[in-house]
């Protein structure tokens, strides 16, 4: 899968594995990954229903985020957003 941004994918420990928790003014810096509405799950990958009905990838159920000019403050063992691990 090819997703906007700068090509680094983030979780956010304030969300749970159905909802997001960065909403409205979070999203302009952090945006979700958005699900096309024909978007199907696959393996880790899911789909979860954002605040304004849009979808938005999950991976193993966590929400997925890319970050505006990729620079995750709190990012690491004490912050809130984590690097999504590559894997091949």
């Amino acid at each position: 899968r090819r997703f906007p941004g700068s090509g680094r994918l983030y979780t956010y420990d304030l969300d749970s594995k159905t909802s997001s928790a960065c909403n409205k003014e979070c999203e302009g810096r952090r945006r979700p990954v958005r699900a096309p509405a024909s978007a199907k799950a696959i393996g880790d990958w899911t789909i979860i229903k954002r605040y304004d009905g849009t979808g938005q990838w999950a991976y193993k159920g966590r929400p997925v985020y890319t970050l505006f000019h990729d620079t995750p403050e709190g990012q690491g063992e004490a912050g809130p957003w984590r690097l999504l691990p590559y894997e091949k």
